[in-house]
């Protein structure tokens, strides 16, 4: 049997996701609402420079697709 030259795609492996702007969304309500951490607003911002530009690198439109840090392992009760 040949080998399959594609890899699998495994998203749960991925260290980070995409997020699609809601609207009255804001970096924080994104960082709290997906990350639980009002801070990792940061953090979103960060992984997003290229995305987030102009002289308000704060302001999301609803739409805009942002790429978001690994959810942390939580087990929910």
């Amino acid at each position: 049997a040949a080998a399959n030259p594609a890899p699998a795609i495994t998203p749960a492996a991925s260290p980070e996701y995409w997020y699609t702007v809601k609207d009255n969304d804001t970096l924080r309500k994104i960082a709290t609402n997906q990350l639980g951490d009002e801070d990792a607003w940061a953090a979103i911002q960060d992984l997003n420079k290229t995305t987030l530009k102009g002289t308000d690198k704060t302001v999301v439109v609803p739409g805009m697709k942002l790429r978001l840090p690994a959810k942390p392992v939580a087990s929910a009760n």
